[in-house]
């Protein structure tokens, strides 16, 4: 007997030891899978590798201690090159969503846009709707050419990388070429042929660079999303992106135009926002004399109906909002379980009579489509439009709804998701008000900590409990926090500190809160975080 046990103990051992050396030497080096043909943005000059993204990813590797190996290809053999695990990571991929059931992304770290070339003097193409017979120069499996595909009457000539497809329009061999701005003019001015093409449009579709590994490798997503997260901490990705674009005119126009939008917003909101707040006195001043003029009475009704159906409308765009971020994030979850049943479907016709694939099927199928009812009912339950209801809503179900609708998606930010509910914690409101409320404190935090871009791992948090006669909710965040000034105006609508944001999310969840006899608290701490604590009453009776 104890021979065995000896035997056991230096089988586990070895297998530990081999493990141990696998993990090292896989974070020790990593091979990298790029495109050589993307000036500046990745390249290849007398056989040495350059480029932002070069530059970006070695920094990553320099911090983290890691080796890597640069191999040039093109995106088809970089993509089965990955699948094969012959490389760790492709550098410069655009999103594109039929790739998603093999890689999972990265974090952007570069935007340009889609431009469309062709030759200075040419009379008939003056923009998209011009290119119908016409014979286009693209290159496969970027998102122009997903783009292009799905345009009508549009022939096109497919490359491996956008130098060939130039080339094609310097020979005439193509009538136009479609491809990266910032690539397509590097090129030109590399060749000396700037003067002699023209584009017709340097802005048809904005395309985000991104690095893409294995489904399922968080570990290097996590890796490399800190790192960029780290860069543009500390300054140092805008230094290099300074360093590679500070002379270019393109991008200097396009950066100039962001920041042009971006005032004109800012300005819209501020004055939206003085016209609602001059129109709030005007209303108080109105009511003040309600008394003395009862003829105004029918008017004054009706603006309260209207005020009604806008408030509405309002809830139901945030609503909007806060569903298109949970329905990005739960792609994964729903595509898993589809590949499994799509799988067994497959397999049938061959292991019909397979005792162990029936049963094997007879379990998992069923669990897998359970599965997406759940995730599917939760979505439709949050979605669809419902008058107000309060009834007794036990917290932990309701709670562990909302976790997995963002659990995974939060794991693949880099971030972590953690939960202390009791079980029996029952409050008396309106379930899918609560929801809501608490699905937008996650997304804020989840931009909170976005906006703080540090290298550590970052958590949120969410408890439930009871104490004395009340029942306490909170939503803890690692994020950037809130200075005093922002902590004492939180609550006021059209109020915000995010450059894309509309300040009603904080002001409708209080009115929320408020409506089903809670009360809504907030402790932030600049660069510290944020507690959000809402506070009810314990319910009686039956719960859901």
């Amino acid at each position: 007997m104890r021979y065995r046990v000896f035997l056991l103990q230096l089988v586990l051992l070895l297998v530990c030891s081999t493990v141990a050396v696998a993990e090292d030497q896989a974070t020790s080096e990593l091979r990298v899978a790029f495109d050589p043909y993307l000036a500046p943005i990745q390249y290849l000059e007398d056989g040495e590798v350059k480029g932002f993204a070069i530059d970006l990813m070695n920094t990553i590797a320099q911090r983290n201690d890691i080796t890597v190996i640069y191999l040039p290809m093109t995106i088809q053999e970089s993509l089965q090159a990955l699948k094969d695990h012959e490389v760790d990571i492709i550098l410069g991929l655009h999103f594109l969503d039929r790739q998603t059931v093999a890689v999972d992304y990265t974090d952007p770290y570069f935007t340009s846009s889609i431009g469309l070339l062709v030759k200075a003097d040419d009379e008939e193409i003056r923009g998209m709707n011009d290119l119908h017979r016409k014979m286009i120069a693209i290159q496969r499996g970027t998102l122009e050419y997903e783009f292009l595909r799905n345009i009508r009457g549009v022939r096109y000539n497919t490359v491996t990388n956008q130098e060939n497809g130039l080339k094609l329009l310097f020979q005439k061999r193509t009538d136009a070429f479609v491809g990266d701005a910032l690539v397509t003019e590097t090129l030109l001015e590399n060749y000396g042929l700037s003067d002699e093409y023209t584009f017709i449009g340097t802005h048809l579709l904005p395309i985000e660079y991104s690095m893409a590994v294995n489904l399922g490798n968080y570990s290097l997503v996590r890796m490399m999303n800190q790192g960029l997260r780290g860069m543009r901490s500390d300054g140092t990705y805008t230094e290099l992106y300074n360093q590679w674009f500070k002379d270019n005119d393109f991008t200097n126009l396009l950066i100039l135009v962001i920041e042009v939008i971006a005032v004109l917003l800012v300005i819209g909101l501020v004055l939206f926002g003085l016209a609602i707040r001059w129109n709030r006195k005007l209303k108080r001043e109105v009511e003040k004399k309600t008394k003395d003029l009862a003829a105004l009475n029918r008017s004054l009704k009706k603006q309260m109906v209207e005020e009604r159906r806008l408030r509405e409308q309002i809830i139901e765009q945030e609503k909007s909002r806060a569903l298109s971020r949970i329905v990005a994030g739960i792609a994964h979850e729903i595509r898993n379980p589809l590949t499994s049943i799509k799988t067994f479907v497959e397999l049938l016709p061959r292991k019909y009579n397979n005792e162990r694939f029936q049963k094997e099927m007879n379990t998992l199928v069923p669990k897998e489509i359970d599965r997406l009812n759940q995730l599917i009912e939760g979505l439709i339950n949050y979605a669809k439009p419902q008058k107000i209801n309060r009834e007794p809503v036990n917290l932990d179900t309701l709670l562990q709804e909302i976790l997995l609708l963002f659990t995974t998606a939060i794991n693949n930010k880099g971030y972590e998701i953690k939960s202390k509910i009791d079980p029996n914690c029952s409050i008396e409101v309106d379930r899918n008000q609560l929801k809501q409320v608490i699905i937008n404190l996650i997304i804020n935090a989840v931009d909170a900590m976005d906006e703080k871009q540090s290298q550590e791992l970052l958590q949120i948090t969410i408890n439930a409990y009871q104490k004395a006669e009340n029942v306490y909710i909170e939503v803890i965040d690692e994020g950037v926090g809130m200075t005093s000034e922002v902590l004492h105006n939180v609550f006021e609508p059209f109020y915000t500190t995010k450059a894309k944001g509309t300040g009603l999310g904080l002001s409708i969840a209080k009115q929320f809160v408020q409506e089903n006899g809670g009360r809504f608290t907030i402790e932030s701490e600049q660069g510290a975080g944020t507690i959000v604590t809402l506070i009810f009453e314990k319910a009686g009776g039956t719960y859901k």
